[in-house]
């Protein structure tokens, strides 16, 4: 799996009570980046679901204060469109103190 968000934690995940509602996140990363970086996060996610990839929003990581919980698409043929479309919002996480 490619990395994209410089996770410094990967998990293969089923599903969870954060992504209730959207597709089984199925290969999905995890990444763990400061509250800083939300807001482009969000908007990242958005640009995502905008270009057909089921993505949740990024939530707080419970019991870790100043921590998000960001679930992440697999890369693959499906969702590089949509990786390159929106990657200038990882940038700017990135700014904001997120992740690489």
């Amino acid at each position: 799996m490619a990395q994209f968000l410089g996770a410094s934690v990967f998990l293969f995940v089923g599903c969870t009570p954060a992504l209730a509602g959207l597709a089984r996140p199925r290969g999905f990363s995890v990444d763990h980046p400061p509250t800083g970086s939300r807001g482009p996060l969000r908007e990242f996610a958005g640009c995502m679901r905008s270009h057909g990839v089921s993505m949740p929003d990024p939530t707080d990581w419970v019991g870790h204060p100043g921590r998000l919980l960001v679930y992440l698409p697999p890369q693959s043929r499906s969702t590089r469109s949509a990786y390159r479309s929106c990657d200038y919002l990882r940038v700017r996480a990135k700014q904001r103190g997120g992740p690489d």
